[in-house]
């Protein structure tokens, strides 16, 4: 009797406590922290833009898709002057217009 009473309290104690673990806390990353993370040798001043979400001329395609994320539109066209691309989002955002793979201009 006291040999059940004991498998049984240690199966019990064992269900109890196994199931008690503390699991691991998953931290789960912006967007932008993950970017700053993947890339550390950015400027100060390039984490804070793309940590506040916003876009500055000279940031590169990759900058603006951690700061802002995927466009919702990407044109691309000719003038006389060369040849362009502009990224839209929403009605919020301004177009991002390239050049060189770099922000050229930010138009409403």
């Amino acid at each position: 009797m006291k040999l059940k009473t004991w498998m049984l309290c240690t199966v019990i104690c064992f269900l109890f406590f196994g199931a008690c673990k503390e699991k691991p806390i998953e931290v789960v990353l912006s967007p932008q922290e993950q970017f700053i993370k993947d890339n550390p040798k950015l400027s100060e001043e390039l984490k804070k833009t793309i940590m506040s979400k916003t876009v500055k001329i000279g940031m590169t395609e990759s900058q603006v898709k951690a700061s802002w994320g995927e466009p919702k539109d990407i044109k691309v066209f000719s003038s006389e002057f060369g040849s362009y691309k502009y990224w839209s989002y929403d009605e919020k955002k301004p177009k991002i217009y390239w050049k060189d793979g770099k922000v050229d201009k930010i138009r409403k």
